[in-house]
């Protein structure tokens, strides 16, 4: 998932903050909005937005990013298991 947000110009520092922002928004929503079928969809959706109300992917770029963490390879790294993911997309937890 990093990869895909890296090539579409965003910093690791804007994937770290909206992905924070992404986990709590969902954790603290309820009713049917609330549930996904495709959480990383979802999650690239968000970031494409945020990066339309922050600029362009060259601005994005020019971001201070002093740390540099593992690209994302599951559910985990957005901040949910995998059994919390497949709960979530089955509808039998809601975030």
């Amino acid at each position: 998932m990093r990869s895909w947000a890296h090539g579409k110009g965003i910093t690791d520092a804007m994937i770290d903050r909206e992905t924070e922002k992404f986990r709590d928004y969902w954790r603290s929503a309820s009713g049917q909005n609330a549930a996904k079928v495709d959480w990383p969809a979802a999650w690239r959706l968000w970031m494409q937005r945020a990066q339309e109300r922050g600029g362009s992917p060259d601005n994005l770029r020019s971001l201070s990013d002093a740390r540099q963490p593992r690209p994302a390879r599951n559910a985990r790294d957005i901040g949910l298991s995998n059994d919390e993911l497949e709960d979530i997309a089955s509808g039998r937890m809601q975030l």
